[in-house]
């Protein structure tokens, strides 16, 4: 089986090559191409999360073949605007690039296990709505570590006809009402990260996205990209309560850029151990400060404005960050019930979006 295609497209549609196996059956280190008429669909899985593309391409016949890890990275690594030729024998392929080629053997395309793909089509969302949430929820408060499986990904769940994505790393929460939902109302599955963040790259590609759920899997297809994950089985943790009430007795209203840009100062001195910044108010003037264990200090005043008596409270300035950078506004508002308890930031008139953090003692 031989295939042509512009280079660049095929480089798209290898994309899918970051959801490739990084050990175990050599079958999966590959990404497997099966051919019809004038279509391949190129596709990835690592056991637990699969990813599915198509180019247009002109073909000796349909077929099906693995394309090995190191053909990927050749063409990958090959330089732009030539026509591409990826021809298939019993044992090898023959990669060829204008003057450019190379033989590389391959693993026959029976031990490419079945991907599990649905059937059926599943259910539409606006593809901008879903990537705002995510991105809103992703990096502001999602666990990276192994030690809490439950933790590592995104939680999508339907709560009173509104679907909500939420994260937490058991320090800070994170969570985005997205509207009415067209997902059934007993929906709540948590997605991992990995197939999060493709997820994210797809969708700034698409205008809508599809959803199809069961009880292990969840696929999400947009224009570009067909995304299948196990989901994670171990049960995310209850939250509601960890959120606290809207009206808080105390808030500070800040200029979100000017927090910002506060903040990449205060790291330089922030402790090492705690990453520590004291948050204060006298005089009706708002200011953050750090200090670090040999007595190094920086204040930052804020234009903030206030209500209510705010107390001096201390926070992670790397969770103050990414929460500030997560809501994307203009402004944040934060609401303090006690310096001890939890804070809640969102944006001025909006709590469809909450970032909580737990303070740190000062």
């Amino acid at each position: 089986m031989e295939l042509k295609a512009p280079l660049e497209q095929v480089k798209t549609a290898l994309e899918v090559s970051r959801f490739t196996a990084l050990s175990g059956a050599p079958a999966l280190a590959g990404v497997h191409i099966a051919v019809s008429g004038k279509t391949a669909q190129f596709t990835s899985y690592n056991g637990e999360q699969a990813a599915r593309t198509s180019a247009a391409v002109s073909a000796s016949g349909d077929g099906e073949a693995i394309l090995p890890k190191t053909a990927v990275d050749y063409i990958n690594a090959l330089p732009s605007g030539s026509q591409l030729s990826i021809k298939f024998d019993a044992d090898s392929v023959k990669i060829s690039c204008g003057k450019l080629s190379a033989t590389m053997r391959t693993e026959s395309a029976t031990n490419f296990p079945k991907v599990p793909f649905p059937a059926t089509s599943g259910v539409s969302l606006p593809a901008a709505a879903l990537r705002k949430g995510l991105r809103e929820v992703h990096n502001a408060a999602a666990s990276a570590t192994s030690n809490h499986p439950n933790l590592a990904g995104v939680l999508f769940e339907v709560v009173d006809g509104d679907l909500r994505l939420a994260t937490t790393d058991s320090y800070r929460l994170a969570v985005a009402s997205l509207g009415a939902s067209p997902l059934p109302a007993e929906t709540r599955f948590t997605l991992p990260i990995k197939a999060v963040a493709e997820l994210e790259r797809a969708l700034a590609k698409s205008d809508t996205v599809k959803i199809t759920v069961s009880e292990v899997n969840a696929c999400f297809e947009t224009d570009s990209l067909k995304l299948s994950s196990h989901l994670i089985a171990a049960k995310f943790p209850a939250y509601g309560q960890i959120i606290p009430a809207p009206n808080a007795p105390a808030t500070i209203k800040a200029d979100a850029t000017e927090v910002l840009e506060a903040i990449k100062r205060l790291k330089i001195v922030a402790p090492r151990e705690s990453r520590s910044v004291r948050v204060s108010c006298t005089d009706g003037v708002v200011s953050i400060s750090s200090k670090s264990a040999t007595g190094d200090l920086a204040v930052e005043p804020l234009s903030a404005t206030t209500s209510g008596e705010v107390p001096d409270f201390g926070v992670n300035v790397d969770y103050l960050a990414d929460a500030v950078s997560a809501l994307g506004s203009d402004s944040v508002v934060i609401g303090i019930h006690d310096p001890m308890k939890a804070l809640l930031m969102t944006r001025p008139g909006d709590d469809k979006t909450k970032q909580v953090m737990m303070p740190i003692r000062i």
